[in-house]
């Protein structure tokens, strides 16, 4: 058995490989899968490949491509780790269309552990048909939600408490300024809504799960969000969280259309937000600077090299219901329409705070 990926995310199927006396191998973790071929072929035929996908950069089609033709090779079957994605992620999709039938998809360990000893004993060989058959079902809803004309817009916060969620309200109110329709979607394990419930005047569809708020729809029912994508809203905004929580879904959050990242300046926001904009996860996000003095904003700027045209400062905002003009929303959108920012001018290096 080789299990594709980091150690620390592999050891739950190193316990199972000594339970079951399988000999068992790593292949360390790389941003693609291509260059990791020739060090998975150089251990012969193998019963399984556990490839941990959360790894990967590459598109979709190009992961899928590959564990099929690595797997033909050294005769292996192949099993995805792919712990919290949802069934109609992309990657999932294109797995499913290529026949792989074997996946890991929880996050808690003891389940992850028994779903691997499933895909080892039989369990998806005797009912791998119906598991196919129920992603190909969600490929053939996800083809039919991207025949709708809507925008998909990822919001998360580098840090906790860096105005995450004001970021998503006000780019609703924006949006709803433009004559457009937008809702709030709660993607993160925090009370906001829960608390909403309990403090504010609110209207309520428990069914669908939607809290109604000063005119602002906010969904919390991951579960019926084939529903929720079919009510016509021209932009779907979710709400992430702060990226470090052990929730946070990275893949969901990359899905998305664009996505935007909040951050701050205090010296433990500017490490968290420094370990995110040297991934090359994040090459193409948007970054929204809270409670920024202006005399900072350039230094910030300079920090950002390349990223600092998508780099943006947000003004004071009160109150999260009531918009505040800000010319980030509509830069952001129109790189959504495939319009190109005008590059800002980047001098010298960051002082205040060291790369």
């Amino acid at each position: 058995m080789i299990f594709v990926g980091s150690k620390e995310k592999g050891y739950f199927a190193e316990e199972i490989s000594e339970k079951i006396d399988s000999a068992f191998f790593y292949v360390d973790s790389h941003a693609h899968i291509s260059a990791q071929v020739n060090m998975i072929l150089e251990h012969g035929k193998q019963d399984y490949t556990i490839f941990d996908i959360e790894q990967y950069i590459d598109e979709a089609d190009v992961i899928a491509d590959y564990v099929t033709k690595i797997c033909n090779a050294n005769n292996s079957k192949p099993i995805i780790l792919a712990s919290g994605y949802l069934r109609e992620s992309a990657i999932i999709v294109e797995l499913a269309k290529n026949e792989v039938k074997y996946f890991i998809l929880a996050s808690v360990l003891s389940d992850m552990k028994d779903q691997l000893l499933k895909c080892i004993n039989g369990f998806y060989d005797a009912n791998g048909i119906e598991f196919v058959d129920e992603m190909k079902k969600d490929a053939e809803a996800a083809e039919e939600r991207q025949k709708i004309d809507y925008k998909t817009i990822a919001v998360a916060g580098a840090s906790k408490r860096v105005g995450t969620t004001t970021v998503a309200v006000q780019l609703i109110r924006f949006i709803q300024l433009m004559g457009k329709k937008a809702c709030y979607i709660q993607m993160n394990s925090s009370d906001y809504i829960k608390s909403m419930k309990e403090w504010f005047v609110i209207e309520e569809d428990e069914e669908i799960g939607n809290v109604i708020y000063e005119n602002v729809d906010h969904y919390y029912k991951l579960n019926k969000i084939r529903e929720i994508m079919s009510k016509g809203y021209d932009y779907y905004i979710y709400d992430y969280g702060a990226y470090f929580d052990t929730d946070f879904n990275k893949v969901s959050f990359l899905e998305r259309d664009v996505q935007i990242f909040v951050a701050g300046t205090d010296p433990s926001e500017m490490s968290d937000t420094v370990k995110i904009i040297r991934s090359s996860f994040y090459d193409s996000a948007n970054y929204i600077y809270n409670f920024t003095p202006d005399a900072d904003q350039k230094e910030v700027l300079d920090m950002m090299e390349e990223k600092s045209a998508h780099t943006y400062f947000m003004t004071y905002i009160p109150d999260k219901y009531v918009y505040v003009p800000n010319n980030c929303y509509s830069s952001i959108l129109a790189i959504m329409n495939n319009s190109v920012p005008e590059e800002r001018e980047r001098k010298g290096f960051f002082k205040r705070w060291k790369k």
